[in-house]
């Protein structure tokens, strides 16, 4: 009974030591995103604050800008209006609606690269947090059978030392 219940104990600090060794990977991942998390928070809790040159400069609306000044044009030329106060405005207003247009992508731009790194981020240190919680966890039901079998091979060798009393 007592090499029994030294080998149950031997055998679950064992098996826990696996497992410990298993959720090892994901703790280490959940402290370096951790780590990660914390050093860019402040950058990924700052209000967004959008450059109008950033935009501006972009490639993007370099196109969208000649694309659309040129439709301007076309259409005033093609009523004979050519570069009349009307084709000007016409231009000035295409200007508007483009600037406040990308304006308002480049803040949604800037809004979902927050989000998503904020999110990749946590749920890599959920990740972490949860495999700690199953290593305690396993850990205390580990020790609870230890201590059960450590206890039942004590009562094993009290029960013979009884038995060789008695006798």
């Amino acid at each position: 009974q007592t090499n029994a219940a030294n080998t149950a104990a031997n055998t679950t600090l064992s098996m826990y030591g696996q497992t410990n060794t298993n959720l090892s990977p994901y703790r280490a991942i959940g402290n370096t995103a951790a780590d990660q998390l914390t050093t860019k928070l402040s950058d990924l809790t700052t209000p967004i604050s959008v450059n109008p040159q950033d935009f501006l400069n972009s490639d993007q609306y370099k196109f969208l800008q000649t694309q659309g000044e040129r439709g301007v044009t076309n259409s005033s030329a093609a009523r004979g209006l050519g570069t009349s106060g009307a084709a000007l405005k016409g231009s000035a207003a295409f200007e508007s609606g483009l600037n406040s247009q990308q304006y308002q992508q480049n803040f949604n731009n800037q809004n979902t690269n927050q989000t998503n790194a904020y999110n990749r981020l946590s749920g890599l240190v959920n990740t972490g947090e949860n495999a700690a919680a199953q290593t305690g966890v396993l850990g205390n039901a580990a020790v609870t059978q230890q201590n059960s079998a450590i206890t039942g091979a004590g009562n094993a060798q009290a029960a013979a030392a009884n038995a060789t009393g008695g006798a």
